[in-house]
């Protein structure tokens, strides 16, 4: 996983595929989850609203993660 002070780098296309694999860290336990979704979810033109559960941002962003929104 990518932490996000290291996405600038990760990002840098100057670098090369050694040197961007080394940012490269296993996941710490806790941070990831499961949950189940149904097959509908693959397809691209599927765009109904129960295909994914009912997720808040907060849920799936790190809250002390500040994200940059366009406006």
């Amino acid at each position: 996983m990518i932490e996000p002070e290291q996405w600038d780098t990760w990002l840098d296309p100057s670098l090369d595929a050694r040197s961007v694999a080394a940012l490269l860290r296993p996941v710490a336990d806790g941070v990831l989850r499961c949950s189940p979704v149904g097959t509908a979810l693959n397809n691209v033109r599927q765009e109904t609203p129960d295909l994914s559960p009912d997720w808040t941002l907060d849920q799936l962003v790190d809250p002390q993660l500040t994200l940059a929104m366009p406006t």
